[in-house]
C-alpha cells in the first residue's frame, strides 16, 4: 500500500503593519492587500473581516485576515488601521532678520 501524507500546516498569512491615516473627516477609504501562502497549495485565496478599501471611522479597528487550504486547514491573522486628525504641525514664526538702524 502507498503512503499517504495528510496536510495539517494551516497557510501563512501576511498582513500589512498598522496602516495609519490621517484625515480631517470622521472616516476615510483604507485600501489594503494581505496573501497567504500554503506549503502544499501555494497560495490561497484571503478573505477579510472588512474589505480592503472599505470606510474605516476615526480610530482604530482590527481587520481579521482568514485563509484556507485544500486540506481545510485554516489560520486568520490580524492588523490594525488607524484613522486619527492629522497631526500637528508646529508653528513657524518669521523672525526679523534686518539690520537696525
Amino acid at each position: 500500500a502507498g503512503v499517504v501524507v495528510k496536510d495539517t500546516t494551516a497557510p501563512k498569512i501576511y498582513v500589512p503593519s498598522t496602516r495609519v491615516v490621517e484625515t480631517n473627516d470622521n472616516e476615510a477609504t483604507v485600501p489594503f492587500t494581505a496573501m497567504a501562502q500554503d506549503d502544499v497549495d501555494g497560495w490561497v485565496d484571503v478573505s477579510y473581516s472588512i474589505e480592503p478599501g472599505s470606510k474605516f471611522t476615526r480610530g482604530n479597528t482590527t481587520v481579521t485576515v482568514t485563509a484556507y487550504d485544500s486540506a481545510g486547514n485554516k489560520t486568520t491573522k490580524d492588523f490594525t488601521v488607524t484613522v486619527k486628525k492629522p497631526s500637528a504641525k508646529p508653528e513657524i514664526t518669521p523672525t526679523n532678520n534686518s539690520a537696525r538702524s
